[in-house]
């Protein structure tokens, strides 16, 4: 019975381990202004966000050379984002995201979708930052 409890007690300290550290990663993915608008809006209500992944372009080969810097910039941005449109197209299907748009220059996603859907998306490995989309004027 010993051993059971044991054996129980080291199972709740993983998993409550690996529970901090999961929101940790989610804290550290999304932006502390988008995090504030998700604690007040509902799990289906839509927001903008832009999605920036952590794989950019090493463009230091190609000093020099513009057209070798933009197919570097579209190929990594090609690369990297596939599996996210992927998985938007399917999420738009079933109606938890409202549009998208890649940008290969930084590397980013912008994209309309549901609170649930933005915390999934800030579990993934690839994603460096998630922030809230937004108008900037001088």
């Amino acid at each position: 019975m010993r051993k059971k409890l044991n054996v129980l007690f080291c199972l709740l300290v993983l998993f409550s381990f690996f529970f901090i550290c999961k929101r940790s990663l989610i804290a550290d993915t999304i932006d502390s202004e988008l995090n504030d608008k998700l604690q007040s809006i509902k799990s289906n209500e839509l927001i903008s966000v832009i999605i920036y992944f952590k794989s950019q372009s090493d463009l230091k080969p190609y000093k020099g050379n513009p057209s070798d810097v933009l197919n570097s910039l579209k190929n990594t941005g090609k690369v990297t984002q596939k599996r996210m449109i992927s998985f938007l197209q399917k999420e738009k299907a079933i109606g938890k995201v409202k549009e998208f748009r890649g940008f290969w220059v930084i590397n980013a996603i912008s994209v309309t979708l549901d609170k649930d859907t933005i915390i999934k998306l800030a579990k993934w490995p690839e994603i460096k930052n998630i922030f809230l989309d937004g108008v900037i004027s001088p």
